[in-house]
């Protein structure tokens, strides 16, 4: 048998020499075969409830969601703590190993700075380390796209150098966009007023969400959930024509009927298979079941925002 280089490099790595270690967070809502498949450590975000605190990983969505519609008020979604990330990464130190975080954006949840403090402190006691915390700008499965562009750059044999690099490209290749179907969580969690988002059910007017250098921000407002739908397909012809395809992910809180339609009509009009995610407790509080958004990776960056 003749092995390549990087066949040679990655055996080196299984057996005994330096390993990359991907972690992310649990919002990266990345399928459990895929975290068993790459070896992805999944740092999970908690969910304060009822006077307790659960992690978002012990959750089941179908559960929570309904739970949550007959609450007055709304969970709190916390990020991993400073003492939850520190242990992860110097574990894997401790063992020899580099690190690659690859977190939930900065401007959304403060995962990415307790990561940072966690890398400085582990650096000041130990220069040698390796730790490179990404941002991944966005959240849901934008973030399960960079986490597992990294997972499988590793899993080539690539030095930590290119895999952060392959992550970074991953970031400035992601959209999301995303459409509540109702406006009551929004206005539970504080998104919005009370007013607007009664008037808003009533008028039918929906957000059409997506991220801007990071933030979460209404792009448009459509006038019915089938118009909002029919426009993250336009959007997302525009980019394809512009960028290419790479990736595209149908996410979702409890609707996996409108998932599948969707799933379907993007194979048909971009013949492009379409893997469909829930999106899981600690985002889908803040915009409720029946959400439904489109994520997708093209080939070339998108142009850098002001």
């Amino acid at each position: 048998m003749i092995w390549s280089f990087s066949d040679i490099i990655s055996r080196t790595k299984k057996s005994g020499g330096i390993m990359i270690k991907i972690i992310t967070d649990s919002t990266s809502y990345i399928p459990v075969e895929l975290v068993q498949k790459y070896d992805i450590t999944v740092l999970s975000h908690r969910i304060t409830m009822d006077g307790r605190e659960y992690p978002e990983t012990q959750l089941t969505n179908l559960s929570f969601f309904k739970k949550i519609s007959q609450l007055d008020e709304l969970p709190v979604s916390n990020p991993p703590t400073y003492d939850t990330i520190l242990e992860a990464f110097d574990q894997e130190v401790n063992a020899g190993n580099h690190v690659i975080g690859v977190f939930i954006s900065d401007q959304i949840s403060e995962t990415v700075s307790r990561a940072n403090k966690a890398k400085d402190f582990i650096m000041k006691k130990n220069p040698r380390a390796k730790i490179a915390v990404i941002d991944s700008k966005s959240t849901c499965m934008a973030l399960g796209i960079v986490a597992l562009t990294a997972a499988e750059k590793n899993e080539q044999g690539a030095w930590l150098e290119d895999v952060v690099d392959a992550a970074n490209s991953a970031v400035a290749r992601n959209r999301i966009l995303f459409a509540p179907k109702k406006l009551d969580q929004m206005a539970k969690s504080g998104k919005i007023g009370k007013a607007q988002a009664l008037l808003g059910n009533l008028m039918q007017m929906i957000p059409l969400l997506t991220t801007v250098n990071g933030e979460i921000a209404p792009l448009e407002t459509i006038r019915t959930r089938s118009r909002a739908i029919d426009r993250m397909l336009e959007i997302m012809k525009q980019d394809v024509d512009t960028l290419g395809i790479n990736k595209v992910v149908v996410t979702h809180i409890d609707d996996i009927d409108e998932a599948i339609i969707l799933s379907n009509k993007i194979k048909k009009d971009f013949n492009i298979d379409a893997e469909i995610s829930e999106i899981g407790p600690a985002v889908g509080v803040s915009v409720g079941p029946g959400t439904i958004g489109l994520i997708y990776n093209t080939m070339d960056a998108f142009p850098k925002t002001a």
